[in-house]
């Protein structure tokens, strides 16, 4: 399981794109921005358009960081408007634009436009939260060694019935056998096909797990990947059950490792 970030990035965050998505239009959608009748119709779209992109922008920055947990993401969307308003301010003289409105003045902090300050806080404050909670390298779990009889014979097998890629298929002489790697579409831990290069070795063939289901295959359609195994004449052990955690069922390989075919709920 994934830690959870911590909850102090999940409101920094939440209060960065709460400034872009509500802050914003609720100051904006008056008489003096978005209703102005001093401005064209044309400027009065482009006003709805960057306020309906920025909250959508923080209602999906938002969901990234509490539903999903991604909050170096969720602050990414937050940066993309806090970001394009302080080029837009900075870039105001090349396109004459201003703060100040044609019914109101421009507030204004140590010279500054206080707007400008608090983008430029919240940017800081995403960019900070986005560096903190980046992803980092961490150990993973890169093979899991499965003893074959053949190699062909195993590649044949699993690309054809599983939809699995060949990774890595190359010779290593000194040891006299090959270093293959298959892996299931979706990616992630990738198998070792490991031919048997001795007699007790071999006597664990189809049975690496003493019986019991030895490697758990995860799917985003469980009825397609059913239909393959059986299109292919693949065992199954145990026919699809509605389990909490998912619908299930239980295959055997080539050889007679059982496996987990499963859909999370």
């Amino acid at each position: 399981m994934t830690t959870p970030p911590p909850l102090a990035a999940r409101l920094v965050a939440s209060a960065g794109l709460l400034v872009i998505g509500v802050l914003v239009p609720a100051l904006e959608i008056n008489a003096t921005h978005l209703f102005n009748p001093d401005w064209p119709a044309h400027a009065r779209l482009h006003e709805g358009w960057q306020l309906a992109t920025n909250s959508a922008l923080a209602a999906a920055g938002l969901w990234l960081a509490w539903a999903r947990g991604r909050v170096a993401a969720a602050c990414g969307l937050g940066l993309l408007a806090s970001g394009g308003f302080l080029v837009a301010w900075a870039l105001r003289d090349l396109y004459g634009g201003s703060m100040a409105g044609t019914r109101t003045a421009a507030a204004t902090l140590a010279g500054v436009d206080v707007a400008a300050w608090v983008m430029l806080a919240v940017t800081l404050a995403l960019a900070g939260t986005a560096w903190w909670q980046r992803p980092r390298a961490a150990a993973h779990l890169a093979h899991v060694a499965l003893l074959v009889r053949d190699y062909d014979e195993a590649i044949a097998w699993f690309t054809r019935v599983l939809g699995f890629r060949v990774v890595e298929d190359r010779p290593v002489p000194e040891q006299g056998k090959r270093w293959v790697l298959v892996a299931p579409p979706g990616g992630g831990t990738s198998l070792l096909l490991a031919r048997a290069a001795t007699e007790e070795q071999a006597r664990f063939v189809g049975d690496q797990a003493g019986g019991r289901v030895f490697l758990f295959l995860e799917t985003d359609d469980f009825a397609r990947d059913h239909a393959r195994l059986r299109a292919h004449g693949a065992t199954i052990v145990r026919e699809p059950t509605d389990a909490p955690y998912g619908r299930v069922l239980v295959f055997a390989d080539l050889h007679g490792n059982r496996w987990d075919l499963i859909q999370r709920r």
